[in-house]
């Protein structure tokens, strides 16, 4: 009796050690996960202070890593990396030299206000009228029965050493306050345009090359993550 009563015992301390052991691991699991993802956060918002157009490519994988997605337009000899971090979407687009023609930050988060290159800014904290600096020039105004999409750009000539300014409200982004759509072709309306500019508040803020014309690369891949495209990532709750 004794001896079936030590074995039980035995046996009891295995599975209690196992239990114990299997908790452990779980922890330690879920704790590094949570640093890893912190640490990876970490790293893709400070490396937004070193990305600029003109930097290589590799320079920019070594910072951010393997892209979410990757987009080619084989005419223009272009390519767009996406990324997807925790509290923003990234765009870069480079050409076959492996230089950056033009970068994108889209917030993801109300509470993610990175600062804007150039005019010093934290991006949530401003409307589109609040930036005085260079010519605004409205690029699109889309507005479907799923999203609405707005972009617009700045020539900042010699005070932002001859680089182009983007900023846009884009739909896979977050929403800094209740957003206002223009409909149809209302951004060509003056006073509606001054209204919506007033009112709305930038999700996405992007530099273009110097002395370059954007124009063609947002015409092909558009400024920021695409809205469908967002709806495919893994992350996306429906």
């Amino acid at each position: 009796m004794k001896d079936i009563w030590e074995t039980l015992k035995d046996k009891k301390w295995i599975l209690a050690s196992i239990l114990i052991c299997t908790v452990a691991i779980s922890q330690a699991n879920d704790l590094h996960s949570f640093y890893a993802n912190y640490l990876e956060q970490r790293r893709a918002e400070d490396g937004l202070d070193k990305i600029m157009p003109g930097v290589s490519i590799l320079h920019v994988k070594s910072i951010f890593g393997a892209p979410t997605l990757e987009n080619h337009d084989r005419k223009l000899n272009l390519v767009e990396y996406v990324y997807s971090f925790k509290k923003f979407y990234l765009q870069v687009v480079f050409d076959r030299d492996n230089t950056v023609q033009l970068f994108s930050v889209t917030s993801k988060e109300p509470g993610f206000n990175p600062t804007v290159p150039i005019i010093g800014k934290n991006l949530g904290q401003f409307s589109f009228s609040d930036v005085e600096l260079g010519d605004q020039n409205v690029l699109y105004s889309y507005l479907s029965s799923k999203h609405f999409d707005y972009a617009e750009s700045r020539y900042l000539g010699n005070p932002g050493n001859y680089r182009t300014l983007y900023f846009g409200f884009n739909s896979s982004g977050t929403r800094y306050r209740k957003q206002s759509a223009l409909y149809g072709n209302e951004h060509l309306n003056e006073k509606k345009l001054e209204n919506f500019r007033k009112e709305s508040i930038p999700n996405t803020f992007g530099v273009g090359r110097i002395l370059g014309d954007e124009k063609e690369i947002i015409d092909s891949f558009g400024f920021g993550m695409e809205y469908y495209a967002s709806r495919d990532l893994p992350e996306h709750n429906y």
